[in-house]
């Protein structure tokens, strides 16, 4: 990882502006780093697992479900590791299911590829489950 200088590798820049529209709700700057032949793996034995392809199947899939499931969902990197063109990010998903309910906090490892400026792989690790579960 480098300086705040805009001096970062070009696959974290690319992974850190999903991030960055994920919070926001900007979901035109989250099609725009998404290569359109992307494959987005969730861990298997939850509600969101499976292989997505492509944004058609991601949006609806990943984005449409979790925002219909919770009432505040994020996600907080607490690090990012760099290798060529591979990013993992660890850090954790922080939820609340509705307005007044106990927020939720998750243990996730995402493990991303960028090629030519675009998210061509996620591949996640956390408990599938945790999210889900009523609390």
């Amino acid at each position: 990882m480098t300086d705040a200088m805009n001096t970062e590798p070009e696959a974290l820049t690319v992974v850190k502006r999903l991030y960055q529209a994920s919070e926001t709700g900007d979901f035109a700057t989250l099609t725009e780093v998404l290569a359109p032949n992307i494959e987005w793996k969730e861990m298997a034995g939850g509600p969101l697992s499976g292989t997505y392809r492509g944004v058609q199947e991601i949006m609806p899939g990943i984005f449409g479900r979790i925002d219909a499931a919770f009432a505040e969902f994020a996600i907080a990197p607490d690090e990012f590791v760099v290798q060529g063109n591979h990013v993992v990010m660890l850090g954790e998903y922080r939820a609340k299911k509705t307005a007044g309910s106990d927020p939720i906090a998750v243990r996730v490892v995402h493990f991303w590829t960028v090629e030519a400026g675009k998210i061509t792989h996620l591949e996640q690790v956390t408990d599938p489950q945790a999210l889900w579960r009523e609390g």
